[in-house]
This record gives structure tokens, sequence and C-alpha cells, in this order.
């Protein structure tokens, strides 16, 4: 999932991939062109629109067991896809009695990877701009 990016345009290296090299590169995308891989390389990259899917949480959480050791997270979590689909859900995430040290960051963790899942319902992303 992406974070904003300044720009609206990646490549993807579309082959043919008749060595190798080639093709282990086919489906690669970059923020710039992908240059020929080797001399007489009948390869190419393509622009097309970024997915940009990007997500939002609000969330607070239930201390529980000996001394409010643990905790659970009621989070909301919406997935705005690269078309303006969006993908919300509900969830409690029981993030246990272990101290990692870093709260915050495994909460971030546990709802990025939520997210994620979610983001599997958004619509593919657009096809090169050119061929």
């Amino acid at each position: 999932m992406s974070d904003d990016d300044d720009g609206e345009i990646e490549f993807v290296f579309m082959g043919p991939g008749e060595c190798e090299l080639c093709k282990s590169m086919v489906g690669t995308v970059s923020d710039s062109p992908i240059e020929p891989l080797h001399p007489n390389c009948n390869c190419k990259s393509v622009p097309r629109t970024k997915c940009n899917n990007q997500y939002r949480s609000n969330w607070r959480t239930t201390r529980y067991g000996p001394g409010g050791n643990c905790y659970r997270v009621d989070a909301e979590i919406a997935v705005i896809c690269h078309d303006g689909t969006l993908i919300g859900e509900s969830r409690e995430i029981d993030m246990g009695c272990e101290d990692s040290g870093d709260e915050l960051a495994d909460l971030e963790m546990a709802i990025g990877e939520f997210a994620s899942g979610l983001e599997a319902g958004c619509p593919d992303c657009p096809p090169p701009l050119v061929s």
C-alpha cells in the first residue's frame, strides 16, 4: 500500500523478455523508466497512473488483565482505493500482554496488516498509458 507519493506516474517493465535477465524483470514497477538491460535489448518500460491505495484508521484501546498490562484495540480501518472506492471495516485486535517496548509501532503494524488484507478488494491498477 502506498503513502502519498510526489508523482502520479510509475513505469512497468513490459519485456518482451527474450533472455533470462529480461524475463526476470517483466512486471517490475519503478518510479522512473527502466533503461534497456543489455545491448540489443528490445524491452521497454511503459508509464501508467499510480494506484495510490491508502488507508486511514481511528482506534481506541481497552486495558485488561492483571495491572492493566494487556490491551485490546477497537479500530475503524478504511482503505481508499486508487479509483476512490472506499473499503472499511471495524475490527477488534487483541494486542495481548507482551511488552515489546513500542506498543504504538506494534499497533501500527497490526492495523497495517489488516488494511493490506482489505486492500485486496480494491480494483486492479490501471493498465499502462501507452503500449
